[in-house]
């Protein structure tokens, strides 16, 4: 016995995300209609006969809701209703009519016998009186609360929506598969893991124990061997330190405050022609000649120059 394939429909309203439809196909059933239905939902199935229209159900909207009877889309062509393309070509025929219309089933819409083509309705609650005429060919399993908030949308006297209801992605989805081999090499792991960490731990009490038995043969450090004092002994040290530097230079202000007294003043000093004499030195120029007498000086001849013309 094949599993059935399970197909998902993503709805939007407004723009706004509504949630997911998950439909599971009946593929035993209706072989040809659950293709059909699922390769639309894949869209990988390409063009229609018509060379313009893509055979999926992505971006197309869910034109028609009937309170208390079913919620219709399915309309590839855009003609709200009218039109419609399957993979095999415009239409199809019915398969068996084995399954009945009960609520939150999948059923193909058509518009009369063996007129299948892509658009699909979902029962919001029994509908009895299309059994026989419309091939159910899956259900709800999950996503019903989706399926409930549609069929309370408001809608017109055709009983279009008020409000712009898409499915704005839809494909298939697959069942993962249990690999015993990757879960039993996952568990190895997991036990290898545990011994280790058993052993590591191990290892580190066995390193606390060594620790320990050391400490009773280390000798005890002195006091005097890298001893720092209180901090409030170190402060009143500091503060004995400042006063002594203190005193230092009081001292030296005070020495040089005293050789400065002990030196002899000396009146500033000229030599004979007025000019201050700088230095602390004695006079070093000759004495040897006496001074030029000051009659000597105005007697003395003038140098007269001939001006030329």
């Amino acid at each position: 016995m094949t599993e059935n394939k399970r197909v998902f429909l993503d709805i939007t309203v407004n723009g706004l995300s509504l949630g997911r439809i998950v439909i599971e196909l009946f593929c035993e059933i209706a072989p040809k209609t659950t293709e059909n239905f699922r390769q639309l939902c894949v869209g990988n199935a390409g063009l229609a006969k018509d060379g313009r229209t893509k055979l999926s159900y992505k971006n197309v909207s869910i034109h028609r809701i009937v309170r208390g009877f079913m919620i219709q889309g399915g309309d590839i062509s855009g003609r709200e209703g009218c039109g419609g393309f399957s993979i095999y070509g415009e239409c199809f025929d019915d398969e068996h009519f084995v399954e009945k219309h009960s609520k939150y089933v999948v059923s193909m819409a058509n518009k009369g016998p063996n007129t299948n083509s892509s658009q699909f309705f979902i029962t919001t609650s029994e509908a009895s009186h299309c059994d026989g005429k419309h091939v159910v060919f899956g259900k709800v399993v999950k996503g019903f609360d989706v399926v409930d908030a549609l069929e309370k949308i408001r809608v017109d006297q055709e009983d279009k929506p008020m409000m712009d209801v898409m499915i704005s992605n839809c494909g298939e989805l697959f069942r993962k598969k249990n690999n015993t081999k990757n879960e039993k090499n996952e568990d190895d792991r997991v036990e290898n893991n545990n011994n280790h960490k058993q052993q590591k731990e191990q290892e580190e009490e066995e390193e606390e124990d060594e620790k320990e038995e050391d400490k009773e043969y280390i000798p005890e450090t002195p006091k005097s061997w890298l001893y720092r004092e209180d901090n409030n002994e170190s402060r009143s040290s500091k503060r004995e330190r400042g006063r002594e530097k203190g005193d230092r230079r009081e001292r030296s202000r005070s020495r040089s405050r005293s050789r400065n007294r002990d030196r002899d003043y000396q009146e500033p000093r000229h030599d004979s022609s007025g000019v201050r004499i700088k230095g602390r030195g004695h006079v070093m120029f000759r004495r040897d000649r006496s001074s030029t007498p000051e009659h000597w000086r105005v007697n003395a001849p003038t140098r007269k120059f001939n001006q030329h013309n």
